[in-house]
């Protein structure tokens, strides 16, 4: 059996984890992370709508509110309900903005989904990567992995000033691994 004590501190410990960002990374210089800003501003306008209903109940509770000596409401308590909704949602947008979609280091591409991030996280390392192309209106990149399978990645889910700079460094990125033989030399005109 464990003691209540040990119980206590193991739930402490993880309710801290909700609320700390992410770790510190050993070299931040040698890394490029992308967040899922543009998606949290979809829970940002949820939470703010949670809180709206929350405050019209609250209103509608009071008495001489509509005009009438009795509210429409019963109780006050009634205005609790969507607090937590609110509290959730403002939370997931914080996450979301806090922890990365997608990060390119020097090993590869990392790719994190949405749900359980920590477990699910997947890894395409620029050794097996042939090529990677950003679509023309900047929404999907796309992966060609040296076996022949590819990887789709949506990119609605990131800021739309962040698109050009994620589709440089991808490019850059593979143009300085590739063998001298696929390297365009200086000056010479390309057919595309």
């Amino acid at each position: 059996m464990t003691s209540p004590k040990i119980l206590l501190q193991s739930f402490a410990s993880g309710c801290a984890g909700l609320f700390r960002g992410p770790r510190a990374v050993a070299a931040p210089e040698k890394e490029l992370r992308f967040t899922r800003a543009r998606q949290a501003c979809t829970f940002v306008v949820i939470g703010i709508i949670f809180f709206c209903a929350a405050l019209a109940l609250f209103m509608l509770a009071l008495p001489g509110f509509t005009g009438k000596q009795r509210p429409l409401v019963s109780s006050y308590w009634f205005a609790m309900i969507p607090l937590p909704l609110c509290a959730a949602a403002f939370w997931m947008a914080m996450r979301l903005t806090r922890h990365a979609y997608i990060i390119l280091t020097p090993l590869g591409i990392e790719i994190f989904p949405f749900f359980r991030p920590e477990k699910n996280m997947q890894l395409l390392y620029w050794s097996e990567i042939e090529e990677a192309k950003i679509s023309s209106d900047l929404r999907l990149l796309t992966v060609s992995h040296s076996g022949g399978s590819k990887a789709f990645v949506s990119l609605d889910p990131l800021r739309k000033n962040r698109l050009p700079l994620l589709k440089r460094a991808v490019e850059g990125t593979l143009a300085q691994l590739a063998p001298p033989s696929k390297k365009q030399p200086p000056g010479q005109i390309s057919d595309n």
